[in-house]
């Protein structure tokens, strides 16, 4: 279930373009990244929703009016081949929530040649008050260099028509080209019985033969009252749970919280909108995080390092959390103004049970907030996870930056070479016994990939070699693994090169992007609490490359349709996969690179698939191939320590 490790792509490439677009485009995925970009996001903190539209219905002209919006067209030509909104299209991009065309989508098309773009999206009229919260999803395909913006307007008067003059503008800002969903929020300026907001896509020098603009997505919009008082319950960040009580005591003793549940909470008004980036909705891998049962406790802190996680198999627990499948974000500030901290889907499990947790020290004084919610495993076959399930506070060790425990740990990988095209192939990298600083803001373990050996470099994620980052963990689990699959959305990856996977632990570092950090490149460095592991050379084979067209293949336990030699590098014994055709004895040889035999044994195996094991400790370090004699064609290259 759901153990996906997202990674962040610094070069993509070009996907298959939308056909109402016209223009040669990048499609974003499915993904709610939350991270605010161009506009001032004000962070809600109602008990009540005054109005609400998913866009999950019908989103043509006539379906929206009857709906209460109001469109216009104001481009500076002729209207152009489609309306100024229209259902979206989500072959193209698939929609923040819902079905896949459940947003409303505004074109280029809608204007001709190279005129101005600017089409009206207008909400039906609402009775709110100054401080009040209007919040909507939109998004632009990836990469795109035709880029669109946004232009949000208010009107206390209740008029739509564009030209009149009472419009306020709250916002007019370029539409991110992420591939992401991004939510941008406006706090209400003025109180109206009849007030009106309004999105225009607005573009100059657009059209078909423009130079500007191409296709924007908006999805669910919000309107949030900020004034309605909220119930006393810890489904609210305003009633969280205090355990500062929990706190203190010596270092490993663990207190145990709760138990407590989520079971018949909501996502309240004020949830915040940022700092649960890394929650794993839909599939693990975090692609459009959602909020569904949030709890939330408080505590002060004493200036010690903790670590906090859920146990759902603590004393008293009757009706524990679905698969133990917990989330959380820890916050400081105050409720309506969190400042995210931490964010943490899985702490290095397998799983199941799937319990989150965060490791941090703690300024003296300090407020903090913890938000407990549970995986939405829908898409996956499962549902939405809550029950019960308690908080394990300890209270953690301090290993200074020059620590001498301090090590990136012993690396190894499955695959030593991928080839052009084999989108089926997965690369392993894993690293054990890593231990890493708890000193600073944040501490753990990431991965980086990068064109050069960065072995031992302490400012290896500054170096130009690097062209992707992985997400990092805190506390440093006992094995960190990533994971890579060649299929081409890393646009730097090219075949006839060798790249490098590489992991780092730290200490010190602090926060680089807005909201809770979750990729390595969130985070700045101190190369002085930095540690640099050993990089695993991975070689990017062209397709006509002998090794991708002898069959030969390597370390894929459980692929049995050929021959599997694994794990690679092998310390004593080899296993070997492979099938046969035939009952009867067969020769298995091991030979080195140059092509002698070092190892030969006769074997019996069956019709059909066989698993044998090969002792392989004599055998000197070095790179090997493993054959069943009289056998064309089938190869399986391993590497031994």
């Amino acid at each position: 279930m759901k153990k996906i490790t997202l990674l962040v792509l610094l070069i993509t490439c070009f996907t298959a373009g939308y056909s109402q677009t016209g223009r040669a485009t990048r499609q974003p995925v499915k993904n709610s990244n939350n991270t605010l970009r161009n506009a001032t996001l004000i962070t809600p903190s109602p008990a009540a929703v005054i109005f609400t539209d998913a866009m999950n219905g019908d989103n043509s002209i006539a379906g929206l009016n009857a709906r209460g919006y109001v469109t216009y067209f104001r481009g500076s030509g002729p209207v152009g081949i489609l309306p100024e909104w229209f259902q979206g299209d989500g072959a193209a991009i698939p929609s923040y929530n819902g079905p896949d065309t459940g947003y409303v989508a505004s074109s280029f098309n809608s204007v001709q040649n190279s005129d101005d773009m600017d089409n009206w999206l207008v909400l039906p009229a609402q009775n709110v008050v100054a401080g009040d919260s209007f919040t909507f999803y939109a998004t632009a395909f990836q990469g795109d260099i035709y880029l669109d913006s946004l232009k949000v307007m208010y009107n206390a008067t209740g008029a739509t028509l564009p030209e009149d003059v009472n419009w306020v503008q709250l916002d007019n800002f370029w539409v991110d080209t992420l591939g992401a969903w991004l939510r941008h929020g406006y706090e209400v300026p003025a109180t109206s019985a009849t007030g009106v907001f309004a999105i225009r896509h607005a573009v100059v020098n657009s059209g078909p033969l423009g130079s500007n603009g191409d296709y924007v997505g908006i999805d669910q919009i919000d309107i949030f009252n900020s004034t309605v008082i909220a119930t006393g319950s810890f489904d609210t960040c305003a009633f969280a749970v205090n355990i500062t009580s929990a706190l203190g005591g010596a270092v490993g003793i663990v207190n145990t919280v709760g138990p407590h549940d989520n079971t018949t909470a909501t996502t309240t008004g004020d949830d915040p909108l940022l700092g649960w980036a890394c929650f794993g909705e839909p599939d693990g891998g975090a692609g459009a995080p959602e909020l569904n049962n949030t709890v939330w406790f408080t505590f002060t802190g004493d200036g010690n390092n903790y670590l906090i996680k859920t146990n759902t198999s603590c004393a008293g627990i009757t009706d524990p959390f679905d698969d133990g499948d917990t989330q959380i974000a820890l916050y400081s500030g105050s409720c309506g103004s969190l400042t995210p901290i931490k964010c943490n889907e899985d702490i290095g499990t397998t799983g199941p049970p799937y319990p989150a947790g965060v490791t941090f020290g703690t300024q003296l004084g300090t407020t903090y907030y913890l938000m407990v919610d549970g995986f939405n495993a829908t898409a996956i076959g499962g549902g939405i996870s809550n029950g019960q399930f308690c908080l394990e506070v300890s209270r953690t060790a301090t290993v200074n930056c020059n620590d001498a425990s301090v090590t990136a740990g012993t690396a190894s990988q499955n695959r030593t070479f991928l080839c052009e095209g084999d989108t089926n192939t997965i690369l392993s990298v894993s690293t054990v016994g890593a231990v890493a600083p708890t000193s600073g803001d944040y501490s753990g373990i990431g991965w980086i990939i990068s064109t050069s050996d960065l072995s031992g470099n302490a400012n290896a994620v500054t170096d130009p070699s690097v062209i992707a980052f992985y997400t990092f963990n805190s506390p440093v689990p006992t094995t960190s693994t990533r994971t890579f699959k060649n299929n081409g959305l890393i646009g730097a990856i090219t075949p006839g090169n060798t790249y490098y996977w590489t992991p780092i632990v730290f200490g010190n570092a602090v926060q680089f992007s807005s909201g809770a950090p979750v990729f390595m490149n969130d985070l700045t460095f101190d190369p002085t609490c930095t540690t640099t592991g050993t990089s695993l050379g991975v070689d990017i084979l062209l397709a006509n490359d002998p090794l991708c067209t002898s069959g030969v293949s390597e370390n894929l336990p459980g692929k049995k349709t050929s021959l599997i030699a694994y794990p690679s590098p092998a310390q004593d014994l080899l296993h070997v996969d492979f099938t046969s055709s035939v009952k009867g004895n067969k020769v298995i040889e091991v030979s080195d690179y140059a092509g002698r035999v070092v190892m030969s044994a006769s074997h019996k195996v069956n019709n059909g698939v066989n698993a044998i094991e090969l002792n392989v400790k004599s055998l000197s370090s070095g790179t090997y191939f493993v054959t069943i004699k009289g056998d064309v064609g089938r190869t399986a290259k391993f590497i031994k320590k």
